[in-house]
């Protein structure tokens, strides 16, 4: 099958029935799961508590809702995903006279960090703004099959391809509610799609899962940017596609904000000399901050807080560029080269969609021969172009090609000249593209 002729195959009803039954064998064994019953937040919980419960469950986002009365009932308001605070966090970091964004006096930004963490730690869902990033749909809807998930619930166009600016208005995630007390019953991610194919690839066409990212169009990855204007209402986006990067050096609140101004999930983070890929920073970093006594780290670099995160000691190898910091250096180390999902070019398919598997990750860097990142390969992309991809007879009929003639791509197919004039990098402070 075509990945869309397997999906429409699938039932959205079974699939849900099936994936209950596997979470609560998987309950009843002790093993880890995300459950079988969905954990909401309501409004009155904090900041501080969404940010515990994402880190928890290792999930990105989670439904709010506002309880009534009797705390029997509840009406859903939105979803609170890790974006969500992450904005939320800068904006309020940015309107403290008391915090010098451009940098300064390293102690004072810390000093002043901490007291803001705890303020925001303090703050209930309901003064956070959301961005709905995720739609509903009720238990008596659950008729459709999984193709048609893609569109109606996901909101990915059938005609969107990977790396169109479009997909930026796509939504992760989709909540089932029961029909008579709007009890959410199930949340459906953009990674339960891609990886229930994924599982079943043996039933999908060779020529899809062994084909490599350049042939699929696969590496590029939408952007919208920021562009500051005079005044608040001057400010306007620029859809684009590229990567994102921070240097080691960057600090965490920083990272955040370059996010933010980018619209995307995570930046890569680079060697200051070379630009090579040494980790990933993203918006689930967020839940590490969930203490409020922990605020002031989020003045420390990406560097050192890999190296919190991984409960790790730096070791230094040797003949690292002159002057660097410790933590800095300590990650160009390969002893952390497990710290690093990538891929190129000519990677299969089937081969990146088990790195996204296996480290449980909804992005892989697509990288040069020099480790350089260049490029990115993200569940939206796959989702749009499993809407798109034709069988090899399916290619045929719509082509009207003769047998003598040669069959032409279905895709504009992506080389490393193109990604790598469209790397956004973090010079001095700023953010610059090079186009």
């Amino acid at each position: 099958s075509t990945p869309i002729q397997f999906l429409a195959q699938s039932p959205l009803s079974v699939y849900l029935r099936d994936r209950k039954e596997l979470a609560v064998k998987a309950e009843e064994r002790g093993e880890p799961t995300r459950g079988s019953q969905v954990s909401i937040l309501s409004t009155n919980h904090t900041t501080s508590d969404a940010m515990k419960r994402i880190g928890e469950l290792a999930v990105q986002a989670l439904p709010v809702v506002k309880m009534h009365p009797s705390n029997q009932m509840y009406e859903p308001q939105n979803f609170m995903a890790a974006g969500d605070l992450v904005d939320a966090l800068v904006a309020k970091v940015d309107a403290c006279p008391d915090f010098d964004v451009q940098g300064g006096d390293q102690s004072r930004r810390c000093a002043a960090l901490a007291r803001l963490g705890r303020e925001f730690a303090q703050l209930r869902l309901d003064s956070i703004p959301s961005r709905f990033d995720g739609t509903v749909i009720y238990e008596n809807q659950c008729d459709k099959n999984l193709a048609q998930t893609i569109n109606d619930c996901f909101l990915i166009s059938p005609k969107a391809k990977p790396g169109d600016g479009e997909l930026l208005q796509a939504v992760h995630r989709f909540a089932v509610q029961t029909t008579e007390s709007n009890k959410i019953i199930e949340i459906v991610c953009q990674s339960d799609l891609v990886m229930y194919l994924h599982t079943n690839r043996s039933l999908i066409y060779p020529e899809f899962m062994g084909a490599s990212l350049a042939d699929l169009g696969l590496g590029r990855s939408a952007l919208s940017r920021r562009v500051e204007g005079a005044t608040a209402s001057d400010q306007k986006t620029v859809s684009s596609y590229g990567i994102v990067s921070v240097t080691p050096s960057t600090t965490c609140i920083d990272a955040f904000r370059v996010m933010r101004n980018n619209s995307v999930s995570a930046v890569a983070i680079v060697s200051e000399k070379e630009g090579k890929l040494l980790g990933a920073f993203s918006e689930t970093d967020i839940s590490y901050f969930a203490d409020p006594d922990f605020a002031m780290a989020l003045g420390l670099s990406v560097s050192q807080f890999l190296f919190l995160r991984h409960n790790a000691s730096p070791k230094i190898t040797h003949g690292v560029f002159a002057g660097a910091d410790a933590f800095d250096a300590a990650l160009q180390n390969a002893l952390y080269d497990s710290w690093r999902v990538y891929c190129k070019l000519e990677d299969k398919l089937e081969d990146v969609l088990e790195l996204m598997s296996t480290g449980a990750v909804h992005r892989i860097w697509v990288v040069d021969d020099e480790r350089k990142p260049i490029g990115c390969v993200s569940l939206v992309d796959i989702l749009a172009l499993f809407q798109q991809w034709e069988s090899p007879e399916e290619q045929k009929l719509s082509s009207k090609k003769t047998k003598e003639e040669e069959l032409t791509s279905q895709f504009e197919k992506t080389t490393a000249s193109e990604l790598k004039e469209r790397v956004v990098t973090v010079a001095g402070g700023e953010v610059q593209m090079q186009e």
